[in-house]
């Protein structure tokens, strides 16, 4: 439904109507929170996958697609998950990121380069940063333990401030 929602396949209103008329067929409740949870600003499966287990971690839910600006109002980042709370960051990261967009001529190294360099950045303002891949998503439990050790973190610089 995400990725629908995101390339305009459908409307989140053409879902719930639809959704509507089927209330008595069965599972159409189930159906319906599905619809519901739907956000078409994932951008990835990876990310609509994330989305899930945090919800399953009963984490709070995080901005989507955050723009994050220094200062002087430069963007810095556009990140994929922000728990704006707790001043945390979450990326998902699959190899796509780092290999499968390439334009002719780019190395994958400098690719790395440029998202450490823009990490460090985040870190320096004062962001946690977690990065999410696909075998943290096998267990939900320890995603929530991690993104909560970020919120720690985060809650522990601000008493030292």
């Amino acid at each position: 439904m995400d990725a629908a929602l995101r390339d305009g396949l459908m409307t989140k209103q053409v879902l719930l109507d639809t959704i509507d008329a089927m209330r008595d067929w069965p599972g159409a409740r189930d159906a319906g929170r599905a619809v519901s949870f739907a956000d078409g600003r994932s951008e990835s499966v990876g990310e609509s996958r994330t989305r899930v287990a945090f919800h399953y971690a009963d984490l709070p839910e995080p901005l989507l697609q955050h723009e994050i600006h220094d200062q002087r109002g430069r963007l810095i980042a556009r990140v994929d998950f922000y728990f704006e709370e707790y001043r945390t960051i979450a990326e998902f990261d699959g190899k796509l990121k780092y290999t499968g967009e390439l334009t002719p001529g780019t190395n994958p190294t400098e690719v790395l380069w440029r998202e450490k360099k823009r990490e460090d950045r985040l870190r320096a303002m004062g962001f946690e940063v977690v990065r999410i891949t696909w075998a943290d998503l096998y267990n939900v439990n320890a995603l929530g333990a991690k993104v909560r050790a970020a919120f720690a973190r985060d809650k522990a610089q601000k008493r030292s401030a």
